[in-house]
């Protein structure tokens, strides 16, 4: 009897060892970035202060949704890597989203 269990688990085992190996396979990992990669891969590294957030356009409308364009500015302390500056802005594109809610 005992025997039998055992080659029954056996068995099982072989059977899902093809399917674990094609999961694993499957689904690459990726390795964490070092902070010395960051730096490495950088054009420039700075220390600064969230100034302010302006609003410049609206880009488009879509369904649902609004996109904003978006300038941060930062006043920059110190430059570890790059051009020196004293401040910094950054353009980007904010999506809004409406929701709806339900009128009690």
């Amino acid at each position: 009897m005992k025997k039998l269990v055992i080659q029954s688990v056996l068995l099982i085992c072989i059977a899902f060892m093809p399917v674990a190996s094609l999961l694993a396979k499957a689904v690459p990992v990726k390795a964490a970035a070092t902070l010395l990669s960051l730096y490495r891969e950088s054009d420039a590294i700075a220390v600064g202060r969230f100034d302010k957030k302006e609003e410049f356009g609206t880009n488009r409308v879509g369904n649902g949704y609004t996109a904003v364009s978006t300038r941060t500015f930062f006043d920059v302390s110190s430059v570890l890597k790059g051009e020196p500056q004293k401040f910094l802005a950054l353009e980007d594109e904010e999506f809004r989203y409406q929701i709806e809610t339900a009128n009690e």
